[in-house]
């Protein structure tokens, strides 16, 4: 069958039929990295389709205002040197005293706090000997070890007169006494025998055996050698030492430009010295060229970041320290350096640049030139803080600049002091501990003697040793005797020594120095009391204390003793024994005693120094004390018959 169609009704059907048709989305599809792939690297990238997002978060937060663009590169360094070159020791050093310093020599902190040690302890002392002993014995040379058994050199390594007070000296009496030598006595006979560079040249003649002269000389000379490593033994009485105020002073010299220059160092006390110890000052005549000091040029210097806890983090992935949080630091509107180190923490931590330079130590160090280049390849030269384009007067903001007096100022200006001193130091247990206190009560200030050396030179308590002499004496009792017993001052232990005030007169009436004095103590000889044995054994027991106590007077059956320091910190002479205490006094500053108290130190030090050398020594120190204290001295007082022991 056959159909007609018009050709206009075919055409329309014809763009009916074959007409495009619009696609049309009836669902969704997620992109998302596949779980199965075990890299990371496409997440943790965090690519970006377009950087100008980068650049317009830079825009929002007006970081594309900032002056500086540039970041620091490099940088060129031109440091000037001065030597120091001398030291000095004392308050009242001056550049005629001075020593010279040689490269390889004892650091600072050594000079100056060195004091005798093998004298002051016979343990070491005993030891050392045992090892020269032992070598002698060892190189097979009788004669050797028949010399120096000899008395001249014999260990003084006595007993206690106290054994239950002074425990370790009793032992190592018994270990030591008879059996060692003395290595300082050993050292002293061989002293004159050493040449220019310390070696061992001669023999004196006690040390001398026929027929070993020339290996006697071989094993004393590397004994000799190994002893200075040891220890290092310091003046008998140390100049650097002001016993006044229980601190150091000494001074060291370099040579500036225009004139040398001192650097004193009056109140040394932590152990510890550094550039803030100093006070400069000029010395000697102005010069009338200026010297040349040594140039040191550094180039192309790597400037990096300073990095500190708790900075905020800036790198995309990196995770900030948790330890120190500066946002949760709470500061009060007059906490003003806490909200300046917040606001530098939190703001312009990453503005700072260190530059790592590795100077030699010993010496004096200003730049003459210093510049930087940054990204851009703009150079920059830069000056110190208080030379910035500021109104005056100029930023007053320092760091490790020394403190001057005099006209010295302009030599040592942006001047870093870079002394050959010690990194880090043991330090044992205190040989001898003074605790200095005020008694507002008594009127008085007291130096307790915590600590002092034993007979072996190890450490004993003192507060055990004046237990044991703090015997009452009984009062013989007679029927018709009153109830009251009158006591002109009461008794004080014995290791708390009292400090007197006393005035000047005159203009200077004034100012008050704190002498040194002795706690007096007066004991019966009744014949009733004396035949109770402990009593007596007590008073014996007094009368052998020749160290530190002073036998006095005795009259109408009443003896005196005075009761003195026993340790070296309180003494003018460390020696003074016996009747010598009495006019051995010391005159402390009263500035040196404030009402939060003192806490003095003797002990052994140990360090080791840049090049590997070990360094053994007794040094002192001074630190803050405990408070004022009460040693219930009162004078005048009644107390029943009952209660007196």
């Amino acid at each position: 069958m056959l159909y007609y169609l018009p050709k206009d009704s075919f055409a329309l059907n014809l763009q009916a039929v074959i007409a495009p048709v619009k696609p049309s989305i009836t669902g969704f599809s997620r992109i998302e990295a596949s779980p199965i792939s075990p890299q990371l690297d496409d997440g943790l990238s965090a690519p970006l389709a377009d950087p100008l997002w980068l650049m317009g978060r830079q825009w929002q937060f007006n970081e594309l205002r900032g002056e500086d663009a540039g970041t620091p590169v490099s940088a060129d360094l031109d440091v000037n040197a001065s030597p120091i070159d001398r030291f000095a020791a004392g308050p009242d050093a001056t550049l005629a005293d001075a020593e010279a310093l040689i490269e390889g020599g004892l650091p600072v902190e050594v000079r100056v706090e060195a004091e005798p040690a093998l004298a002051v302890h016979p343990r070491l002392d005993g030891e050392a000997g045992l090892n020269l002993l032992r070598r002698a014995r060892a190189s097979a040379l009788p004669g050797l070890v028949a010399a120096l058994r000899a008395p001249a050199f014999e260990l003084e390594l006595p007993p206690p007169e106290d054994p239950q007070s002074d425990v370790h000296g009793q032992q190592w009496h018994l270990l030591l006494a008879g059996r060692s030598i003395s290595a300082h006595k050993v050292a002293a006979a061989l002293a004159p025998g050493r040449d220019v560079d310390g070696q061992l040249v001669a023999l004196p003649p006690a040390l001398s055996p026929a027929g070993e002269e020339a290996a006697a000389l071989k094993v004393l000379g590397v004994w000799l050698a190994w002893l200075d490593t040891l220890v290092v033994e310091g003046a008998a009485n140390n100049p650097s030492w002001r016993a006044q105020r229980f601190e150091y002073a000494f001074s060291l010299y370099a040579k500036g430009r225009a004139q040398d220059v001192a650097l004193r160092a009056d109140e040394y006390t932590d152990g510890r010295v550094d550039w803030h110890s100093f006070v400069a000052e000029g010395e000697g005549p102005p010069r009338a060229d200026p010297a040349p000091e040594p140039l040191i040029q550094i180039r192309q210097t790597l400037p990096v970041p300073v990095r500190y806890p708790g900075m905020p983090a800036d790198r995309y992935w990196e995770f900030e320290d948790a330890r120190v949080n500066f946002a949760g630091i709470e500061a009060s509107p007059s906490s003003i350096v806490r909200m300046v180190m917040t606001e530098f923490g939190l703001a312009y931590g990453n503005d700072w640049f260190m530059l790592p330079i590795d100077l030699p130590v010993g010496a004096l160090y200003d730049l003459s030139g210093f510049v930087v280049r940054d990204t851009f390849g703009v150079s920059a030269s830069i000056q110190p803080s208080d030379h910035a384009r500021l109104p005056p007067p100029a930023s007053p903001w320092r760091m490790f600049e020394l403190a001057t007096r005099g006209k010295v100022a302009a030599e040592v200006s942006d001047t870093l002091c870079l002394t050959d001193t010690l990194t880090g130091t043991l330090e044992g247990a205190p040989l001898e501990e003074l605790l200095l206190v005020r008694d507002e009560m008594a009127n008085l200030a007291w130096g307790i003697e915590r600590r002092v050396q034993g007979s072996s030179g190890e450490p004993l308590d003192r507060k055990l040793e004046a237990d044991h002499l703090a015997f009452r004496q009984r009062l013989p009792e007679a029927p018709n005797d009153p109830q009251l017993v009158y006591r002109l001052a009461t008794h004080v232990p014995a290791n708390w020594i009292p400090l007197v005030p006393k005035g000047h007169g005159g203009a200077n009436n004034f100012s008050v120095t704190l002498q040194r004095g002795g706690m007096a103590r007066f004991y019966s000889l009744a014949p009733e009391l004396l035949a109770d044995k402990n009593y007596q054994a007590f008073i014996e027991l007094l009368g052998k204390q020749k160290d530190f106590i002073e036998e006095g007077s005795q009259e109408n059956g009443i003896q005196m003793f005075v009761m003195h320091p026993r340790g070296r910190l309180l003494k003018v002479n460390p020696e003074a024994k016996g009747l010598a205490l009495g006019a051995d006094s010391l005159d402390v500053k009263e500035e040196e005693v404030p009402r939060a108290g003192v806490i003095v130190t003797r002990s052994f030090q140990y360090a080791r120094t840049w090049d590997g050398r070990a360094h053994l020594w007794i040094g002192r120190a001074k630190t803050t004390g405990t408070g004022e204290s009460n040693s219930g001295l009162s004078f005048d007082t009644l107390k029943k018959r009952s209660a007196i022991n």
